[in-house]
């Protein structure tokens, strides 16, 4: 009771954010077509589908309950049971606080609104998810889900759900949030950092196995409880936990030897391994896999907390960013290099925003959400190096063109759902819609928080 009195007490002065809000499309000329509206028109329809879905569907079940019970919705993976309306209920949350939820048909959209949804039973939707899943964390409920393998990644979901809508969320509900978010942020930042190789290139985590992706999102949890709760005793540890992660998520071997300090991190002492190669490549699922090349985006999330808060964000949340975002569209895998690489090569971002995978698509052949969210954060954080490369489309143009793909996904179906029941464009069995709609509300926050927040970086240790 002491413990919950404390959550709720913390959860008291947390600062809401305040997205800004518009339904209104941006005026274009001569036809052009505004790749922010697209992605905002995009988690839109993906939002209206979720919604409808869990309620008329997949949680009909649990509506009579205040509290769902999210983890008898798949008793096999717990991953899918908290992540999957995790992940819708952020969406949610995005598409209300910034207007998108009801943005009107955007000019030049290859698909049509999907039909709308009650505002009001959207934000109780948020309310009712975030309060079950939160409600049933092992520091609110014994024996609950959480302190586990990526569970970091689910708490931050849900904590962000929570923090765009902290003003509509019941005093209780936001105090089961603070403890989830609590306790996950001094789980991450009491464990080992890992890596795939050790100094010497020896592997550590298996040949196949870069733990680049699981590092980056093991920072979401404790930059959300900094950024959320600056003036806890603990909000330095977790600033400091954050930033190392995303120091070490993606680091390369020639890193071993850079000796310039991100907020007082030396990489070249600080590393104990690396997890990417040389060329920006990372080996995940047996192969160089694109999509955990993109998946540094989970870093720069977790840099973007400290923006909703309105402060700058740590420089070494920026780690790598620059080279990686380059590397998407500059590495090109050669056959000497990378023999098992299918035809034909060249780099991940292909002319009119085709996506290559050097490992085959292992994760489906049309995942566009990940990809929207990639770009928009490298374009709000200033990744994509305009001045350093001219000569490479800067994030928005690949903005324009895989938000424009995702529309197209989603044109095939009047509900608003974006993949084939058949197709392989999204293997991913926990929840591949509620993926996509998570991606999407990535990157229209991502804009919002920038037009809320000028963005600056802080180098302080």
């Amino acid at each position: 009771a002491r413990a919950a009195a404390r959550a709720v007490a913390v959860a008291a002065v947390v600062p809401p954010v305040r997205l800004p809000r518009t339904t209104t499309p941006t005026p274009t000329t001569g036809g052009a077509v505004d790749g922010w509206d697209l992605t905002r028109a995009a988690l839109r329809d993906q939002v209206r589908y979720l919604v409808r879905s869990d309620l008329d569907s997949r949680l009909r079940g649990a509506r009579a309950s205040g509290y769902p019970d999210v983890l008898a919705t798949d008793a096999r993976y717990v991953e899918y049971a908290v992540r999957r309306p995790a992940n819708t209920a952020v969406a949610a949350a995005v598409a209300l606080g910034t207007g998108a939820l009801d943005l009107p048909a955007v000019p030049g959209d290859p698909a049509a609104p999907a039909p709308a949804v009650d505002a009001a039973a959207t934000s109780a939707y948020v309310d009712w998810v975030v309060r079950g899943a939160a409600c049933q964390h092992v520091s609110v409920t014994p024996g609950g889900w959480g302190r586990s393998w990526q569970s970091a990644l689910w708490a931050a979901t849900l904590g962000q759900a929570a923090w765009y809508r902290w003003t509509e969320l019941p005093a209780q509900v936001r105090g089961y949030v603070v403890a989830m978010l609590v306790d996950e942020a001094d789980t991450v930042t009491a464990r080992a950092i890992t890596y795939w190789l050790d100094r010497q290139g020896g592997h550590l985590s298996g040949w196949g196995d870069s733990q680049a992706e699981s590092v980056a999102w093991d920072a979401m949890a404790p930059a959300l409880a900094a950024a959320m709760m600056p003036s806890h005793p603990r909000a330095a540890a977790w600033r400091g936990a954050a930033m190392k992660r995303a120091v070490a998520a993606y680091a390369k071997p020639s890193d071993l030897t850079d000796t310039k300090a991100l907020n007082g991190i030396v990489p070249a002492t600080f590393l104990q391994g690396t997890n990417v190669l040389d060329d920006g490549g990372v080996v995940n699922r047996g192969a160089v896999n694109a999509d955990y090349m993109a998946a540094i985006s989970q870093s720069w999330t977790a840099g973007l907390a400290f923006l909703a808060a309105g402060r700058p964000v740590p420089e070494a949340m920026l780690a790598h960013g620059r080279f990686q975002y380059r590397a998407l569209r500059t590495t090109t895998f050669p056959e000497q290099t990378y023999p098992q690489a299918p035809e034909p090569r060249g780099p991940v971002y292909q002319p009119d925003g085709v996506i290559y995978d050097p490992g085959g698509a292992s994760w489906g052949t049309a995942r566009r959400g990940l990809w929207v969210a990639t770009d928009a954060a490298a374009r709000v954080l200033g990744l994509d190096d305009v001045a350093a490369d001219p000569g490479l489309p800067h994030a928005g143009v690949w903005l324009t063109l895989h938000a424009r793909d995702q529309r197209r996904l989603q044109a095939r179906f009047a509900d608003g759902h974006t993949y084939s029941r058949t197709a392989p464009e999204d293997l991913y069995k926990g929840g591949r819609e509620e993926y996509a709609a998570q991606q999407l509300s990535v990157a229209v926050w991502a804009k919002a928080v920038s037009r809320a927040t000028t963005f600056t970086v802080d180098r302080r240790p």
